[in-house]
């Protein structure tokens, strides 16, 4: 029930900081300054840290990318809402 927009953009924005934690990791940023860097509580980065540990650059950046593609499918009505999910899990 809940709307298709909606939903790319909390995945959107959830796979934004995980590319921004893992940047400003790789930079040095001690791990109590990333909180205040990206904006998030403590509580939520430190998780996102541990899902950073099970997963790789490169498959980060292509579900990012693909988040992206389907919004733009979607607001361009190339792609149903039904469609989209399926597509970022095919990839």
């Amino acid at each position: 029930g809940k709307n298709v927009f909606s939903l790319l953009n909390l995945m959107g924005k959830s796979a934004s900081r995980l590319l921004l934690i893992r940047e400003l990791l790789k930079q040095g940023t001690p791990e109590g300054k990333i909180s205040s860097a990206v904006g998030a509580p403590p509580w939520l980065v430190k998780k996102e840290m541990q899902l950073l540990r099970k997963t790789n650059f490169l498959q980060l950046r292509s579900f990012h990318k693909r988040l992206i593609t389907a919004d733009a499918q979607l607001k361009g009505k190339s792609l149903g809402t039904q469609a989209i999910f399926s597509q970022l899990v095919r990839g």
